[in-house]
């Protein structure tokens, strides 16, 4: 992507403007949120904190290849998830046979030994954001 120098000024925080018109021109193709961290994360170890999702999306967001946990694990040569959600550990161990999710609360004291006992390439906080 190229932009002329006027437009670069604005980036750099050296002017400021209301509203500002430019246009990117695509060279290649931008990869999306989920692509972009699959191909950081590829063949590597990652710690995935918040990763369950609302329990009535899950299944259907498995479907639909859209669920960010099940992506990240099938890139990743390990990835374990964190969350808060006891029910919806429950329900994708039990419903859906998936072991690679603990619970654990990053906010408290608790030690969550899975994360202590071990090193980790990346650690991934794709839909924490919004709860903060």
């Amino acid at each position: 992507m190229k932009l002329n120098e006027n437009i670069l000024g604005y980036i750099k925080g050296g002017g400021f403007s209301g509203n500002i018109n430019f246009f990117i021109q695509k060279d290649s193709k931008i990869p999306g949120r989920m692509e972009f961290v699959e191909q950081l994360v590829q063949g590597k170890k990652v710690l995935h904190i918040g990763c369950l999702d609302h329990l009535p999306l899950i299944k259907e967001k498995i479907k639909k290849g859209l669920w960010f946990h099940q992506r990240l694990t099938n890139v990743a040569s390990e990835c374990v998830g964190i969350d808060i959600d006891r029910k919806g550990i429950d329900y994708v161990r039990s419903e859906l046979d998936i072991s690679n999710i603990y619970h654990g609360n990053l906010e408290t004291d608790e030690k969550i030994e899975i994360i202590s006992s071990q090193h980790w390439d990346y650690v991934v906080f794709g839909e924490v954001i919004e709860h903060l």
